[in-house]
């Protein structure tokens, strides 16, 4: 599996891990006072042990920042790995996916994937700008995902939670950031977590949706 580092002459590295029929081209309007890894394809096998040889091989703590499926892949890594990052965006997440929003999703991506995904996409942009959407649907289109891919990362979310156990000591690191349109992932998912996660912070931008770091108010949010 390989990862991409961007040197923007910047102070510290930000981990950036994409959501679930996305990738990496997803953050290409990102600007923030890092410099940036991320996977040039999601694997789920084996991601926590491939991200944390990225990690140490470029030599130094690291923040991370997950999206949706990316942000299960982060938290996961956290659960193990959290002497190697000083703090966890966690960006339009759940606690966990039942097994009928899962296999409704592959259901309907295996009859005709090309249909889902474009239904999927404009869910991701409810709330969002006309230019966020026209934006969104220039990088989306140039997308190619093997299928099978795609139900491997739905069984992954399927079969994984939100790992508080692991998580709850180091709350002081982690943030939490949903878009108050959010029609994939309403922002009452994580109602639940605010009572165990004392510590942490929880934002949510007004105006925006499940892509919320388009909003120009992510930006204030995420700071080295």
């Amino acid at each position: 599996m390989k990862f991409s580092y961007i040197d923007r002459k910047k102070e510290k590295v930000l981990v950036l891990l994409p959501g679930w029929g996305t990738d990496s081209r997803v953050f290409s309007q990102l600007d923030l006072e890092y410099n940036y890894l991320f996977p040039d394809k999601i694997e789920i096998k084996n991601f926590t042990i491939n991200l944390r040889n990225a990690v140490i091989d470029i030599g130094e703590r690291a923040d991370i920042l997950g999206w949706s499926l990316g942000g299960i892949l982060a938290a996961q890594f956290m659960a193990c790995n959290h002497g190697l990052a000083d703090k966890a965006f966690f960006v339009a997440i759940k606690e966990r996916y039942t097994h009928e929003e899962i296999s409704g999703m592959k259901k309907l991506l295996i009859k005709n994937s090309k249909l889902y995904l474009e239904f999927f996409y404009n869910r991701c942009l409810n709330g969002h700008s006309d230019s966020d959407a026209e934006w969104f649907h220039n990088i989306s289109s140039g997308y190619k995902f093997d299928i099978d891919e795609l139900v491997a990362q739905l069984d992954f979310l399927e079969a994984s939670s939100f790992p508080i156990e692991e998580l709850k000591n180091i709350s002081k690191k982690i943030i939490f950031i949903n878009g108050a349109k959010d029609a994939i992932i309403p922002p009452n998912n994580i109602n639940g977590l605010k009572n165990i996660f004392k510590e942490s912070i929880f934002y949510k931008i007004n105006n925006t949706g499940h892509i919320s770091f388009l909003h120009s108010d992510f930006k204030k949010i995420v700071r080295a």
